[in-house]
């Protein structure tokens, strides 16, 4: 065995006890003295590495138990299934138990000059742990103000933990210190005893105690810089044996163990960085998920409600309000049937009927039809669509979209009564057709009786001129006529036949025109004669405005035939001489309808012109818009000029504009091409409004 490997205390024996048996005792006495207090040094680091291990596993709990705490409150936030969160609230509160378990623990050895300062870390600790778990058990919203403060306890703890950590170094430092100071002075007693015997004596026992000093003060250096969190503190390696190799060795092994538990630290640390941005992620996807939903449903034309199991509304979007002008406190809370119209009919008694047995069946429902009268006065139609909700099999209510029909309904409306028109029409043109036949006859009979009587008339002048050779035969054939009263008949029944004729012609023109005008035409384009198709409707409307108005016609006599859609053209032409009457209905004197045409180029102009009010600026724009009037309910669809404008344009290429009429009025003017085919990308960006 190596010199350097045997036992310190055989070292310092040996050397005295070669001199003399005075210097082996004092030599004694001085390695009984230094081993206690190695010995008590090496209870100190044993005592200081436990200490110091204690203090990183309490604050390692109290990141653990601060993240599980985070992470529990943060899914229930969010709203997981009830199991993953009770989970998640187990493993915070079995962290809490251990930073609690290991509070208690801290520094249970303490001197009376820790006591305080590890009181406070405990008591830190403690009150971290009654916030966390108070956060845990509040309910929804109210444990988020609560995580502020649980927060703020964190940090407490910490800061506690840190200034006994401090204050722990320190005081190692100082006993360090004084132990090394009393290991000097007992050797310095134990050199100056040998030094009395003999002076080679205490030359070398100051030279072995100073090779053990040195190696001493730098494992102790060592050693407390590891203590201070210094990892990389270098530890020179040594291949002695005895206390000092020993004591070299544990505190490399405690470098070790400093490195590999920093390294688990650091690996923490970003694994609870990495889950906090991936909870963070998830929380921006949530956020952006529920505003582009909001958006969805602020832009949809339909709105979205939701009722709870008694069907009463518990939220509805705000696009009903839009359309029906109530406000959140008139229907959130009550049911369809509190603000819907009452039900009148057998059929929307019915409805209703289905309605409440889908609703008594959990059932889903579709085409709800109910109509609801808005703010404004105006009736809404709704309709309505929903679907029965279920969480953990209990019915909660029903959840749905409706929308706003009302124009689909009027829609429909407006195709029955033109369905119903269009049966008229072609029953009326029917009718002319059978009426034409026995007016022909009138006419015809008439014809022969007024040259009947011209001939009766010249058989009778004829009988008196040879009756006149007799005076009597002569007065008694005049006493017969005077007696038939055959002069007057004479008279007057040529004129009773002209006036006959003149309504029979009367009568046959109206019949003309009403099977011009209910022809329902064909989809070729044919040459048509528009003075003709404009006498025609002024006989079909003469019903319409014989008592608001008077007809003024210019017509151009050398007007050409145009190739057009007759049956369209002829829609057209009644539709803006019936808005010319009916714009001039409530006058106390009748108005004027003055209607011309004329040639214009390779086009011709007809011109439908009323001294009524006229439209005003703001309405001039929207005139042509379907579905657009500006008349009472009942009285007009919105659809004539809507439907001229689409003939005009699309299907003859034409136009159709309104111009100012001086002194007050309205003048549409349409323009159609004499015989140009016009296709269906006729120019639709004109204004149809000319200023």
């Amino acid at each position: 065995m190596r010199f350097r490997d045997w036992p310190i205390g055989l070292k310092l024996l040996i050397a005295p006890g070669l001199v003399m048996a005075g210097a082996v005792a004092a030599m004694l006495v001085a390695w009984v003295t230094l081993s206690e207090l190695q010995e008590a040094a090496a209870q100190r680091a044993q005592d200081r590495q436990v200490r110091d291990v204690r203090a990183a596993t309490l604050r390692v709990s109290l990141i653990k138990s601060d993240l599980a705490l985070f992470r529990a409150l943060a899914w229930r936030t969010i709203g997981v299934r009830d199991e993953v969160a009770a989970g998640l609230r187990a493993g915070a509160e079995a962290r809490l138990d251990s930073v609690e378990i290991l509070a208690e623990m801290f520094d249970a050895e303490a001197s009376a000059d820790e006591a305080v300062l590890a009181g406070a870390t405990r008591a830190e600790a403690r009150r971290y742990v009654a916030t966390a778990r108070a956060a845990l058990g509040a309910a929804g919203a109210a444990a988020m103000p609560q995580v502020d403060e649980v927060e703020r306890r964190f940090a407490d703890a910490e800061t506690a933990l840190r200034e006994w950590e401090a204050f722990y170094l320190a005081d190692r430092q100082a006993h360090d210190a004084n132990a090394a100071a009393a290991e000097r002075r007992v050797v310095m007693i134990a050199l100056g005893g040998a030094a009395a015997a003999f002076a080679v004596s205490v030359a070398l026992s100051l030279l072995l105690s100073g090779a053990i000093s040195r190696a001493v003060r730098r494992a102790t250096l060592a050693l407390s810089r590891l203590a201070a969190g210094e990892t990389g503190v270098e530890i020179i390696a040594s291949d002695r044996a005895d206390e000092v190799g020993r004591l070299l060795h544990a505190a490399a092994v405690f470098k070790r163990n400093a490195r590999a538990f920093e390294r688990a630290v650091g690996e923490q640390a970003e694994a609870e960085a990495q889950a906090r941005a991936a909870l963070q992620e998830q929380f921006d996807r949530l956020a952006g998920s529920e505003q582009r939903l909001r958006d969805i449903a602020g832009a949809a034309s339909d709105w979205f409600w939701e009722t709870d199991a008694e069907d009463r509304l518990v939220m509805i979007s705000d696009r009903f309000f839009e359309v029906s002008g109530f406000s959140p406190a008139q229907v959130i809370g009550v049911t369809r049937l509190s603000f819907a119209q009452r039900a009148e009919t057998p059929e929307e008694v019915a409805t209703w009927v289905n309605y409440a047995k889908n609703i008594a069946m959990r059932r889903p429902f579709r085409n709800l039809d109910y109509c609801i009268k808005a703010t404004d006065g105006r009736l809404v139609h709704v309709r309505s669509n929903g679907v029965p909700v279920f969480v953990k099999g209990e019915f909660i209510g029903y959840r749905g979209a409706s929308s706003d029909v009302t124009a689909l309904v009027d829609a429909q409306r407006e195709a029955l009564q033109s369905s119903r028109l269009a049966s008229v029409g072609q029953l009326a043109a029917g009718i002319a057709h059978e009426i034409n036949t026995p007016i022909q006859y009138l006419g015809d009979n008439l014809r022969f009786f007024e040259s009947s009587i011209k001939t009766i008339a010249a058989a009778l002048d004829r009988v008196r001129t040879a009756a006149a050779v007799s005076d009597e035969v002569s007065a008694r054939i005049e006493q017969t006529l005077d007696e038939a009263d055959v002069p007057y008949l004479l008279e007057e029944l040529p004129t009773a036949a002209r006036q006959s004729l003149d309504g029979v012609e009367h009568v046959a023109r109206i019949v003309r025109s009403m099977k011009e005008f209910s022809h329902p035409g064909s989809t070729a384009k044919v040459m048509t004669d528009i003075n003709r198709a404009l006498e025609s409707t002024l006989t079909v409307t003469t019903n319409e405005w014989k008592h608001t108005a008077k007809v003024e016609k210019d017509f151009d006599p050398d007007l050409p035939k145009i190739l057009c859609l007759p049956a369209d053209l002829n829609q057209v032409l009644l539709n803006l001489v019936v808005n010319a009457s009916q714009a001039l209905e409530g006058r106390e004197t009748p108005g004027l309808i003055r209607i011309g045409t004329r040639r214009d180029g390779d086009a011709v102009e007809i011109r439908i012109a009323d001294n009524g009010p006229g439209v005003p600026d703001g309405l001039r724009e929207r005139i042509f818009d379907p579905f657009f009037t500006t008349k009472a309910v009942g009285k007009g669809t919105g659809q004539g000029l809507a439907i001229a404008m689409d003939v005009v344009v699309k299907k003859h290429g034409g136009r159709l504009t309104l111009e100012e009429t001086p002194g007050g009025g309205a003048t549409f003017v349409v323009r159609l091409p004499i015989a140009a085919e016009a296709g269906e990308d006729a120019d639709e960006t004109l204004d149809p409004v000319r200023r």
